[in-house]
């Protein structure tokens, strides 16, 4: 298990704390925030809420929440782009399900209409793929 994640590993602990150290230090900056949820999503996903968690902590402008870049900004898929659009709807759940107290009404309110135009691009993707399948295009 050479490369299995280690709890409470030291390494990244401090990727971590520098992260949170940079998201403090730039929070006003939101192409600079943006660029490092950015990193997160692409090397560690997992923290993504966390991230979110605590830029929110200092920043609660619902305008800023939405200059941010919630999905990763590049994906590739073979076959269908269901579980794709499946998956981004999964994670703009649990973002919205990790909200807690009335200061985030607002928040939550984007998240699910963000939520529901996935499930809608969804619908259409399904459609789309049906025509393709069986050379129903008109």
């Amino acid at each position: 298990m050479l490369f299995a994640p280690v709890e409470n590993d030291p390494l990244e602990v401090r990727k971590k704390e520098w992260i949170f150290n940079k998201l403090h230090e730039n929070i006003s900056n939101i192409g600079l925030v943006n660029k490092l949820l950015d990193i997160i999503m692409a090397v560690y996903p997992s923290w993504k809420i966390e991230v979110l968690a605590e830029y929110l902590k200092c920043d609660h402008d619902i305008e800023h929440f939405k200059e941010l870049r919630l999905l990763p900004m590049s994906e590739s898929w073979s076959g269908s782009e269901i579980p794709v659009i499946n998956r981004r709807i999964t994670d703009l759940g649990a973002i919205r399900d990790s909200l807690c107290g009335s200061e985030y009404i607002e928040h939550k309110a984007y998240l699910e209409e963000l939520i529901r135009s996935q499930e809608c691009y969804r619908d259409e993707v399904k459609k789309r793929e049906y025509l393709e399948e069986y050379n129903l295009n008109f």
